[in-house]
């Protein structure tokens, strides 16, 4: 009975470190490909990507920033000043970033140059159920 428990645990082991092993990539495959289970695996990932909160932590400070300069240029077309802003979401979103989706729509109106005021005042009109144009 007890062989068969530890013959359970080691299949199981097994198939832990196979799973683990299909989800890396290349760099990170070769920090665990001499390992024999799944714990000793797991716990040298771990240990490796300790420091990978702190760097997203540095680099989202100036992708905040590049985020609260945005602006249309005189001459932009707004998609090209879309694409400028979700690109920056984008990046803020890979490194951990919880930027909401109204913040990013509220950025983007702030960001419209002035011949666009009368859109930015009729939307938030149509926002607080105003009709007064």
């Amino acid at each position: 009975m007890e062989k068969d428990t530890l013959s359970k645990t080691k299949k199981k082991d097994q198939q832990s470190l196979t799973l683990i092993h299909q989800c890396l990539d290349d760099t990170m495959f070769v920090k665990v490909a001499s390992t024999t289970t799944s714990k000793e695996s797991w716990e040298i990932l771990a240990k490796s990507l300790q420091g990978v909160d702190k760097v997203n932590k540095v680099r989202l400070q100036p992708l905040r920033g590049e985020f609260e300069a945005l602006r249309m240029n005189e001459f932009e077309a707004i998609s090209d000043c879309c694409s400028r802003v979700k690109a920056v979401v984008n990046q803020l979103k890979r490194y951990g970033d919880k930027i909401d989706n109204a913040r990013v729509v509220e950025k983007i109106l702030h960001s419209l140059t002035v011949k666009f005021d009368y859109i930015v005042h009729g939307l938030r009109n149509k926002r607080f159920g105003r009709n007064d144009c």
